[in-house]
């Protein structure tokens, strides 16, 4: 029997798990300077979290308030960890029922809770030390709030009408198709099954994580939407995986009736040929996720470095071009003199303190139309009534201004 457990326990699993890091979107984000690769990790985390507490009986009340510390930590890093929990809440209140709301139980677990989210008060600190970039200035309870709640991002969930949705569907089937190729689905789609028939608890919780994670991500009007799917991603190559080992159990099973000498010999070949599964993933997919000789955003930013005037203005409102002109104005020392603004951050209080700091003399050339704009500005953020043609008006005549005062020293 020891194949077989060895085989349940560890192969099968890795072939789940392989499946799921050949995705491209998970691939992608691997290389990738974005929170969604540790977005990924703690989600995979919790789900191997709750699956243990599931069945250890000895250690169900220490994994209950780890998974707990844990998912105060994720939203740390991502506020969609929010869609977790649903299913968690339920999963617990299932198995729990009323224990669930015992006081002690209550305490400890918002005492926890709260413990994980006090890696936010990091921003306040760092903020108060005045950084270069300082992103949202959260060193006061209003900007604080509205950085931490994503506040300037809140604009684009659920924005559109239901005339959009179905496109986004059929976006997210496309995209869904590309992690997990036709010849796959079957796989995922029959441990859906099999897990409602053999745990239905499971199969809940999975499922209304999987739909909740769907339902946000297509009414979420952002271009680079793709790695918000990424625990439907995960769940389903979880039921992949539930899959193998369940046909794997049915297998093993049959020869100890029929053939109990090939047990051993079919608990080793089962698992490799099931590797072919990740496999065809990883080589359809390497060409394309192989970033080894990808200097695109460098080149970019310094062939237009290479093109400008000397003392040049410039405002784009591409931020892959202007986040690496940070690094490169920053860190590599190029071209310090060019001035560089982002249109669209130009609509956030905050970076009118950068500006001042950085390029004294343009601030001080563009001073009116900068206090006439931020006037209407705080009252925008602060949720207060604006007049909006007034707002539009003036941040028109700020971006004129930068141009028009500065032009026989800056060249546009």
């Amino acid at each position: 029997r020891k194949p077989v457990l060895l085989s349940l326990r560890y192969f099968i699993p890795l072939i789940s798990a392989l499946i799921f890091s050949f995705t491209p979107t998970v691939w992608s984000q691997a290389t990738t300077n974005e929170v969604y690769a540790l977005h990924i990790f703690l989600m995979t985390l919790l789900v191997w979290l709750v699956l243990l507490w599931q069945k250890d009986s000895h250690q169900k009340e220490k994994l209950f308030y780890l998974i707990i510390f844990i998912y105060g930590l994720s939203f740390g890093n991502h506020m969609s960890a929010v869609l977790l929990f649903p299913a968690l809440f339920l999963l617990f209140l299932i198995h729990l029922r009323k224990n669930l709301f015992i006081p002690q139980r209550v305490f400890f677990s918002l005492l926890l809770f709260l413990l994980g989210l006090t890696v936010y008060l990091y921003l306040p600190i760092r903020s108060s030390q005045n950084p270069l970039l300082d992103w949202g200035d959260p060193v006061t309870w209003s900007n604080f709030k509205r950085h931490v709640s994503a506040w300037q991002y809140q604009i684009w969930i659920f924005s559109d009408s239901t005339g959009g949705w179905g496109q986004k569907l059929t976006n997210y089937f496309k995209l869904f198709i590309q992690q997990f190729p036709y010849y796959l689905l079957p796989f995922g789609i029959m441990g859906l099954v099999l897990m409602f028939k053999k745990n239905l608890k499971l199969a809940v919780f999975f499922c209304l994580y999987f739909f909740l994670d769907i339902l946000f991500g297509i009414n979420y009007s952002i271009p680079d939407i793709e790695p918000y799917f990424l625990p439907s991603f995960l769940i389903f190559a979880i039921w992949t995986g539930y899959c193998v080992a369940r046909i794997f159990t049915f297998v093993i099973k049959g020869l100890e009736k029929n053939n109990p000498a090939s047990v051993e010999t079919v608990s080793v070949i089962f698992p490799i040929l099931f590797l072919v599964l990740p496999l065809l993933n990883l080589v359809n997919n390497y060409y394309k996720q192989d970033r080894s000789k990808n200097y695109f955003a460098y080149d970019y930013c310094q062939n237009i470095l290479s093109s400008l005037e000397k003392n040049a203005i410039i405002l784009t409102d591409v931020w892959d071009f202007y986040s690496p002109w940070l690094y490169l104005k920053y860190i590599e020392n190029k071209r310090p003199e060019v001035v560089f603004l982002d249109k669209e951050l130009l609509r956030r209080s905050w970076y009118f303190n950068y500006i001042k700091i950085q390029y004294p003399q343009i601030y001080k050339n563009s001073e009116s139309e900068i206090n006439l704009f931020l006037e209407q500005l705080y009252k925008f953020e602060a949720e207060q009534p604006y007049d909006q043609q007034l707002i539009e008006e003036r941040y028109q005549n700020l971006i004129n201004s930068f141009w028009l005062k500065n032009y026989n020293d800056h060249p546009a």
